[in-house]
């Protein structure tokens, strides 16, 4: 009986050994299988797991749920569509009538008869009473034989605007030559150099022309210019004796 007693005390401390590994293999195998996470943090927690099996200690950051920042871009553009629903609301005839305003401007030039355009439209021919958006309105003026002319007029409520404007003549290009050159040229009374030369002159309008030169009787021109550059050649006869022919 000692005998058999001594030998199954010698055989327990296989038993208990063998028992720890099996408890050590139950641990790993816990650890092994997959805890259940929150959605939200599923990707990360893998991520997480992933570092630590490589030996990794840096930890990846939790990113906040997408479209958030969406919802509030979202959530501010309501609030301003809403400030403005509730603008209009509580004054719907101010809007109306601001939109609605409406001025008086009376156009008149000299001559008449000059057309009149209004912010780019055609509003008739001077003169014209016009009705025109309040503020700050752009006049263009055009005639075919005159220069053009931009204005910007400030037409205020219940008080009628008046712009009135004196058309100049285009400015055009005269070239005048002579045969035999080195003539003196005056053009309205006033020397402007010798031929050939090339002066400005008013443009629809009769500009007087005069050709001089020693031993060459004067030539002299009512010229009427019709288009931006025009060329006249002063063919120059011998006076009597020499002299200057008049």
């Amino acid at each position: 009986a000692a005998a058999r007693g001594a030998g199954d005390e010698a055989a327990d401390p296989p038993r208990a050994a063998g028992a720890a590994p099996s408890a050590a293999g139950e641990g790993a195998a816990a650890a092994a299988r997959p805890r259940a996470v929150a959605p939200g943090v599923a990707e990360p927690a893998a991520r997480a797991t992933a570092s630590s099996a490589a030996g990794s200690d840096a930890m990846p950051a939790v990113e906040p749920p997408a479209g958030a920042s969406g919802a509030a871009a979202r959530a501010g553009a309501g609030g301003a569509a809403a400030r403005l629903g509730d603008a209009v609301a509580r004054n719907p005839a101010g809007v109306a009538d601001a939109a609605a305003a409406r001025c008086a401007l009376r156009v008149d030039t000299r001559p008449a008869g000059v057309a009149v355009q209004v912010a780019g439209a055609r509003a008739g021919v001077t003169p014209a009473a016009l009705d025109v958006p309040c503020g700050h309105v752009s006049v263009r003026l055009s005639h075919p034989r005159y220069a053009p002319v931009a204005r910007t007029v400030a037409v205020e409520p219940d008080r009628p605007a008046v712009l009135s404007v004196s058309m100049q003549r285009p400015r055009h290009k005269l070239v005048v030559t002579s045969k035999p050159p080195g003539a003196t040229v005056q053009v309205g009374g006033r020397r402007v150099g010798r031929t050939p030369v090339t002066v400005t002159v008013p443009g629809f309008q009769k500009t007087t022309v005069e050709v001089v030169k020693p031993g060459y009787r004067r030539w002299r021109r009512r010229i009427y210019s019709r288009s931006p550059r025009q060329r006249i050649t002063a063919a120059l006869r011998r006076a009597p004796g020499g002299r200057d022919g008049r």
